[in-house]
């Protein structure tokens, strides 16, 4: 099956679909924007990108779209709509708006190296287990990995008893982009997810000081090697989204704790802050709805210190788009949820060969099939 590049090589349509999950959205999103501050500019970038692809998969198969095709115009459109940004800040005169963009500094290198040795010494297990690597047996592969092949063909998955799809839509990027069901870049998505938002958050809130990335970081260590079960530590390298949102919402708690101004400072780069701890928090309960609570709690907090500290235009405008940050993630997932109850969990049947594949037997939906594939003794 053709990707998104024609019949090229399935690792470069790999590469592009991981800088589409992790960088194109956002970087054409940013390439408008104004942000100095080199960590939070790129931060910004990662967490658009990534509520971009779960918005599209979802409304590829909430209005039929082929997905393939949707994203051969989508990538299209965003290179365009990045030329034009960077074009835009260029020649623009005017004076508030910095041509150069974001500068990085010493210390966010810095930040950026130790974060890395931090996670290298942290995730030795994970590397030990092998990156690229596939989904082991059990309920990744038969459930969360069989969501994100059924998304990747346009569908919902209406065995999905109402969890939040945020992981199998991400992971459904690969899958449209290489044309395979080779799991080794749905990982790599996974690794990302679980290194990239730490390293970003050492790197942003090294800005105000060295204890504050410092004291989260050391506490994260102390709680992945305090962890003694042999099953639950092998859930780290197993993919299960569980880490995915406990990182996403811990970020995000640090970020709302660390933001935090005694001098009541609330200016543009405080705002977006705020904003992005919202972001992180959102994902995390677009995993795991536990976390729900949590956004809750922050957009709560942060749309009092907008009240505090900000006029009432500033205030309105922030508090609409922290809301309607809120109100994108709970759209989408509701959009699922009536599918759910429309079609029933009863409708999907699932089949299992002998390496584990799933397949929702639907007409049209013949991917991923084996010679092995029966269900109740017939061959689908």
């Amino acid at each position: 099956m053709a990707g998104l590049i024609g019949n090229a090589p399935i690792y470069l349509n790999g590469v592009l679909s991981l800088f589409c999950v992790f960088v194109l959205p956002g970087l054409a999103f940013v390439s408008f924007l104004d942000i100095q501050n080199f960590p939070q500019r790129w931060f910004v970038a990662f967490l658009v990108s990534l509520a971009a692809n779960h918005f599209l998969v979802t409304l590829i198969a909430a209005l039929h779209f082929d997905p393939l095709a949707t994203y051969r115009i989508v990538v299209v459109v965003l290179i365009l709509v990045f030329v034009a940004g960077t074009m835009t800040r260029r020649y623009r005169t005017d004076a508030t708006i910095s041509p150069s963009g974001s500068v990085m500094r010493a210390s966010d290198l810095g930040w950026l190296l130790l974060s890395l040795a931090g996670l290298v010494f942290t995730y030795s297990n994970v590397w030990k287990y092998g990156v690229p690597n596939v989904f082991g047996d059990g309920d990744i592969l038969v459930s969360w990995n069989a969501w994100s092949l059924i998304w990747s063909q346009g569908h919902f998955p209406t065995s999905s008893l109402g969890y939040p799809q945020f992981i199998p839509t991400i992971w459904a990027v690969t899958y449209i982009f290489t044309g395979s069901t080779e799991q080794y870049f749905a990982f790599y998505i996974y690794i990302g997810l679980i290194t990239l938002p730490i390293a970003l958050s050492a790197m942003l809130v090294g800005r105000n000081g060295w204890w504050q990335p410092l004291i989260p970081g050391l506490v994260f260590i102390w709680f992945v090697a305090e962890i003694r079960e042999p099953w639950l530590r092998s859930t780290l390298e197993q993919a299960f989204p569980d880490w995915v949102a406990a990182i996403f919402a811990s970020c995000g708690a640090v970020l709302f704790v660390v933001n935090d101004d005694p001098d009541g400072r609330f200016d543009r780069e405080k705002i977006v802050t705020s904003l992005m701890a919202l972001c992180l928090v959102l994902i995390a309960a677009a995993t795991k709805p536990l976390y729900g609570l949590f956004a809750v709690a922050i957009l709560a907090g942060i749309c009092t210190d907008a009240c505090k500290h900000l006029d009432p235009k500033r205030r309105n405008r922030f508090v609409l788009g922290a809301t309607g940050l809120l109100a994108l993630f709970a759209i989408l997932y509701a959009v699922n949820y009536a599918h759910l109850v429309a079609r029933g969990e009863g409708a999907l049947q699932l089949a299992f060969d002998r390496r584990g594949d799933v397949v929702q037997r639907k007409p049209g939906l013949t991917w991923p099939r084996s010679p092995y594939l029966e269900l109740n003794g017939a061959a689908l």
